[in-house]
C-alpha cells in the first residue's frame, strides 16, 4: 500500500494519472490526502475504486480517501468517512481483519485532530491489525525518550510539535512508527520537498499496532511517481494475507430498448398493435393453470418486444483519457525528473 498527499484532484485527468502510477508501482491501496472534493462518496470503475471523505458544505482545501484495485475492493468490509482529515477502511483478512486509516494532521489546532484520531482508533475492533498512514506534518527526532516507538532512520535530529504529538499518540496506543525503522538513502527517507530547494523533510509516516509490527516489512518514498504534488509517494510493503472472497458469477442481462417507445410515436403504435394481436391469441386458448397462463403471456410480451423495439446494445465505458493524454503526462514527468536532479530556474519553468 502507499500514502500520498496529492494536493488536489480537481484537475482534469488527475484521478486517471494517480491510477496509472498505482499500476506502474504495483500498489493495491493508496491512502490519499488533500483530495479537495465536495462531500463524501464512492466511485467504482472496472479496475479500481475511489473512496473519499470531506465535510459537507466546505470548499477549498483538505479531504482524505483511498484508491484501491479490484482485488482489494472484493475484500472491503467497511468505509467510514470521519472528516476532511480522517477516514478509514476495513478489509477482510485471512487470519485477522485489517483497518487502515488515512490521516492528514494540521499545522495548527493539533489537539482536536489527535482527539478525533484517538476516538476513531478506540472504536476499532480489538483484534484488528491497525495501520495509520498519511501526512502528519511531523518531524520525528532522535531523542532518547522516543526510542520505544521510533526507529533509528529519521533524517531529523529534533522533533517539531507535530512530531512530539505523534510519538505521544503512538506511545499511548501501543503503536510503532514504522516509517523510521528501515535503512534507506537520504533521498528515499524524505517525503516532502521544500519548494525551490533540494532539501526534503520526513513528514509522511506509517504507524502499526506493536503486536503486528513485523507485518510491515518496508517503508520508503518513491521519487518517480508524479501527480504535480510536492509530496513523494510513500510505499509500504505489508506481509499479510487477504481473504479469498468467493466470487459469485453475475448473470448477463440485456434490457429492452424502451427509450424507442418514449421517443418514436410510430414505434410505440407498432408495438401496441403487435402486442394486442399476440395477446388475443393467448386469450382464445383454453388454459386451466394460472402458471401456464402467465408463461404464455410472458412469452408473447417478449416476442412483441423482440419484433418491434429489440434490446439495448452494450456500450463500453469509453474514457476520454487516451494515448494523447498519456504522452503529455510522460513529457511532464520527464521534465519533473530533470528538475529534481537539478532545480535551476529554466528546469523549473520547463516543468511548470
Amino acid at each position: 500500500m502507499a500514502t500520498w498527499n496529492v494536493r488536489t484532484m480537481l484537475q482534469a485527468g488527475k484521478m486517471q494519472e494517480i491510477r496509472n502510477e498505482m499500476i506502474a508501482y504495483k500498489i493495491d491501496i493508496i491512502a490519499l490526502q488533500e483530495i479537495q472534493w465536495q462531500g463524501q462518496g464512492r466511485i467504482d470503475k472496472p479496475d479500481y475504486t475511489l473512496l473519499y471523505s470531506r465535510s459537507e458544505g466546505e470548499t477549498g482545501q483538505l479531504g482524505t480517501g483511498f484508491m484501491m484495485n479490484k482485488a482489494m475492493k472484493e475484500c472491503l468490509l467497511e468505509f467510514e468517512p470521519q472528516s476532511n482529515r480522517i477516514c478509514k477502511i476495513r478489509l477482510k483478512g485471512k487470519f485477522r481483519n485489517i483497518t487502515v486509516i488515512s490521516a492528514h494532521a494540521p499545522t495548527y489546532e493539533k489537539e482536536s485532530f489527535y482527539e478525533n484520531l484517538e476516538d476513531v482508533y478506540n472504536r476499532i475492533p480489538r483484534y484488528d491489525m491497525v495501520i495509520i498512514i498519511g501526512d502528519f506534518n511531523a518531524k520525528i527526532g532522535k531523542q532518547d525518550y522516543q526510542q520505544q516507538v521510533v526507529g533509528l532512520y529519521t533524517i531529523h535530529d529534533t522533533s517539531n510539535e507535530n512530531g512530539n504529538m505523534l510519538t505521544q499518540f503512538a506511545t499511548r496506543n501501543r503503536l510503532i512508527i514504522k516509517s523510521t525503522m528501515f535503512p534507506h538513502k537520504h533521498i528515499h527517507l524524505g517525503t516532502w520537498k521544500i519548494p525551490r530547494t533540494n532539501e526534503v523533510n520526513q513528514i509522511d509516516h506509517a504507524l502499526v499496532t506493536s503486536r503486528h509490527s513485523s507485518s510491515l516489512i518496508d517503508v520508503g518514498s518513491c521519487r518517480g511517481p508524479n501527480c504535480d504534488s510536492d509530496h513523494y509517494l510513500v510505499k509500504i510493503k505489508v506481509r499479510e494475507r487477504i481473504a479469498n472472497v468467493q466470487k459469485i458469477p453475475r448473470r448477463k442481462t440485456r434490457r429492452w430498448d424502451v427509450e424507442k417507445l418514449n421517443k418514436d410515436i410510430a414505434q410505440r403504435d407498432k408495438y401496441q398493435q403487435v402486442l394486442e394481436s399476440k395477446l388475443k391469441s393467448v386469450g382464445e386458448e383454453g388454459v386451466d393453470s394460472v402458471q401456464k397462463k402467465w408463461e404464455q403471456l410472458e412469452k408473447e410480451i417478449k416476442a412483441a418486444a423482440e419484433e418491434t423495439i429489440g434490446k439495448t446494445k452494450h456500450k463500453k465505458n469509453e474514457e476520454w483519457f487516451d494515448e494523447g493524454c498519456a504522452a503529455y503526462i510522460r513529457e511532464k514527468n520527464n521534465a519533473r525528473q530533470k528538475m529534481i536532479q537539478k532545480e535551476t530556474r529554466s528546469n523549473y519553468e520547463e516543468y511548470r
